[in-house]
């Protein structure tokens, strides 16, 4: 079994081949801190005017960098989470 097909089973990181001078790299996943506007509306499935109308209305927070909004991890999982539960009539 190859390192890749070892990597993607186990979910670890996997050993890069040898480059010439013989150094093996290292690869390691990491999640990022901050994503952009598009990314946010990926990850919890609303639009960009739907998250603006969110952060306008105080209910959800970002970061700024000039102009771009910067959405934390960890304040999208706390808005999902905030959100009513959906239950039948």
């Amino acid at each position: 079994m190859d390192k890749q097909s070892l990597a993607d089973i186990t979910g670890a990181a996997a050993a890069a081949p040898n480059d010439a001078l013989g150094a093996t790299a290292l690869l390691v996943a990491t999640e990022p801190i901050v994503v952009n506007l598009r990314t946010a509306c990926a990850m919890v499935s609303l639009s960009a005017p739907a998250l603006r109308a969110e952060m306008a209305a105080g209910r959800l927070s970002a970061k700024t960098f000039g102009r771009k909004p910067l959405f934390e991890i960890e304040e999208l999982r706390r808005y999902i989470c905030a959100l009513p539960s959906w239950e039948p009539k």
